[in-house]
């Protein structure tokens, strides 16, 4: 499904009070890992950084039972498609076509929630620190617009119309992750002590797996008798069908979608402690626990 992109815009910043610090105070860095923050370009650091801080994050939420919760109302998308022809099986006396046509994706429980539990090699890359698989409502709805017409002088001429509604739907498994971004780090000598220094981010992403939807079931038609109508059954079958395989088939960046709104940017910082984009300080020890003097 064309639209249905990543985009990782990092959420933006919701005026909610909350403390002013992060509920991990600290992050453990080996030499080699500090070195890389320190002698890295801009965005190793950052990396470098977000993933210290979310290792360190999972660890504070396994041990105190910490969930992300996200709502139903955060998990929502549709995208409109074209007017596009339907095969009647007829050049002229019935024409028909697609309007109006919408797809949308929800998800199916009310909440969900997410923890460092269903996180795995590959989401310790992304920098995630909740994960959850998610069951998903993929719907696509539109019109059938039918035209009868007839032949005049070698042209089609159309001379009446009916509309018809019809819908289509699969369920499948979507995975939701929050996943933490740094910016702006610095190993800063503070009480000396060296602090890792940056500001904190988060986005929550929605990703379509692989094979995860399965087959299109295609509900009834409202409006009229598509037979009567003298349009093959098959041919709105595969046209609803056609539309939802955009999005089951849709690879790369239109397999992601960014989850943002105000009640899961309040649960974001309530959860975290401070306000997303805020400029947060970690002590950094070793591997051993053992602070780092400067």
């Amino acid at each position: 499904m064309k639209n249905f992109t990543r985009n990782l815009v990092i959420l933006p910043i919701f005026m909610y009070l909350v403390e002013s610090r992060l509920v991990v105070q600290e992050v453990k860095l080996t030499n080699d890992e500090l070195h890389s923050i320190k002698q890295s370009d801009a965005a190793r650091s950052n990396q470098a950084a977000g993933q210290a801080a979310a290792r360190a994050l999972r660890d504070y939420m396994t041990q105190n039972s910490v969930k992300i919760v996200v709502d139903k109302g955060d998990v929502r998308v549709s995208q409109r498609y074209p007017n596009e022809g339907i095969s009647t099986g007829h050049s002229c006396s019935v024409t028909a076509q697609a309007q109006s046509v919408v797809a949308s994706v929800n998800m199916i429980p009310n909440t969900v929630e997410l923890d460092p539990a269903g996180v795995v090699y590959l989401d310790e890359e992304k920098n995630s620190i909740a994960v959850a698989d998610v069951r998903h409502r993929l719907s696509v709805n539109l019109n059938i617009r039918v035209w009868g017409g007839f032949r005049f002088f070698g042209r089609c001429k159309k001379y009446g119309r009916k509309t018809c509604s019809t819908e289509g739907h699969s369920e499948g498994t979507n995975q939701i992750s929050v996943n933490l971004a740094a910016s702006n780090t610095l190993v800063q000598c503070i009480g000396g002590e060296e602090h890792l220094t940056f500001n904190l981010n988060a986005n929550v992403i929605n990703e379509k797996k692989d094979g995860g939807y399965g087959a299109v079931h295609v509900g009834k038609r409202g409006g009229c008798n598509i037979r009567v109508l003298g349009i093959r059954v098959a041919s709105i079958n595969s046209k609803v069908q056609s539309y939802a395989s955009r999005y089951m088939r849709s690879g790369g960046q239109h397999r992601f979608q960014q989850l943002r709104g105000p009640r899961l940017i309040n649960e974001l910082q309530r959860k975290l402690g401070v306000q997303l984009g805020s400029n947060v300080s970690l002590k950094i020890k070793d591997s051993a626990g053992a602070p780092r003097t400067c």
